[in-house]
This record gives C-alpha cells, structure tokens and sequence, in this order.
C-alpha cells in the first residue's frame, strides 16, 4: 500500500453539457497540464510550457474566424492533438473539437481517439484559465 498526501491543487473545470465531455486545466512544475474527459470515461493528458501556450492558445478559433475552418495539429512521437471547428448536435451548435489520436504501432491504420467539446462562449475563459494557471 502507498498512502499519499498532495498539496491543494489549482485546476479549472470546463464542461460540455451537451457532449458530456470536459477539460480539466491544471498548474504542475512550469507548465500547464489539459486533461481532456470523454463521454466514455477515457481521458488524455498534455502538457505545455512556455512558447508552446501561445502556439496552442492562438491556435483555437473563434467565433468570429471564417477563416479557421481548418485543423491545427500538435505532435508528439505516436500521439496527435488536433484542434478544429466543428458543429455538435441537432439542432447543431458550433464548438472547439480537440481530438487526440494514438497510432497503435503493432496494427497497421490502428488507433485510439478521443473527442472533446468546448463551447465558444467558454473559449476566453478557456484562456485565461491556462495564462492564469502558467503564471501561478
């Protein structure tokens, strides 16, 4: 058995009600932990530093950005996070979609992905929760 004892923690929630999906922001040693929660109780984690925030932070579209139709993706070895815009629902609603994709390297075209919803209406908050939580 191990038993053990952690300091308070600063995280923001932010909940997709209509996905039944959410984004855990997190502070850990210099950096800012997304932990990404599906429908299907599977999650992802990432973790960015630095340079990275604002690559990522500038890569979420707004409500306002016709132009965004496009995917930004974030690599690392096996794994890809991907941010678009897309619709959810009937009547459909427009949201950020982050999917995390992990390529299974002993099955050809074999993968594991998760979908996550944030709303555009959360999308600043969304922000400033990460600069806030970086800077802490």
């Amino acid at each position: 058995m191990k038993i053990i004892l952690e300091g308070p923690t600063q995280q923001s929630v932010f909940n997709h009600a209509r996905s039944g999906t959410n984004i855990v922001v997190r502070s850990v040693d210099n950096a800012v932990h997304l932990e990404f929660k599906d429908d299907n109780c599977m999650s992802a984690s990432v973790q960015f530093c630095d340079q990275e925030i604002d690559a990522f932070c500038q890569s979420l579209p707004s409500r306002g950005d016709d132009w965004h139709r496009g995917a930004v993706s974030f690599n690392d070895h096996y794994m890809v996070l991907s941010v678009s815009r897309t619709t959810f629902g009937e009547p459909f609603e427009e949201c950020i979609m982050f999917c995390v994709t992990e390529a299974n390297t002993k099955k050809q075209w074999d993968e594991r992905q998760i979908s996550v919803c944030l709303d555009f209406g959360s999308r600043d908050c969304f922000i400033e929760a990460i600069r806030v939580l970086y800077n802490n």
